[in-house]
């Protein structure tokens, strides 16, 4: 799959069961590990951070050091990390939105409030709140 990472699996214990697992493959089933929303937000915000941090670093050094012959398929660059990066990203807003359709509406509403508290956004807060007395 050109574009994304792959990561080969070896193990001491018999070295020859070796296997190797797609970079979107692994973001799916880490993505399917969260269970709760404020899981869901806090791992989005640390994956948009590393992206915004490795962007950063690209962007310093857009031309990276040729590689040697026979390694570009499984050498971990700034590119294919964020790459990787990406797709983790993405899988993880998937199931934030996942997460949320399963959720109730008052406690939808609930962790809504909580957040614009965090936020010290009042107003928001205040609005959401006169929307779940509304729904009661």
């Amino acid at each position: 799959m050109k574009g994304y990472a792959s990561t080969l699996f070896v193990s001491v214990f018999a070295p020859s069961e070796a296997f190797t697992i797609c970079g979107r493959c692994a973001a799916e089933d880490h993505a399917k590990s969260l269970v709760s929303l404020a899981e869901a937000d806090h791992i989005i915000e640390e994956t948009t951070e590393n992206l915004e941090e490795l962007d950063e670093l690209i962007k310093k050094c857009p031309q990276m050091p040729p590689l040697p012959e026979g390694l570009e398929s499984i050498a971990v660059t700034p590119l294919s990390v964020y790459r990787t990066l990406q797709a983790y990203l993405a899988a993880f807003k998937s199931r934030r939105m996942e997460i949320i359709a399963e959720m109730e509406s008052e406690q939808r509403l609930q962790y809504q409030i909580q957040k614009a508290v965090e936020a010290e956004d009042y107003e928001l807060a205040a609005e959401l709140d006169k929307q779940r007395r509304r729904e009661e």
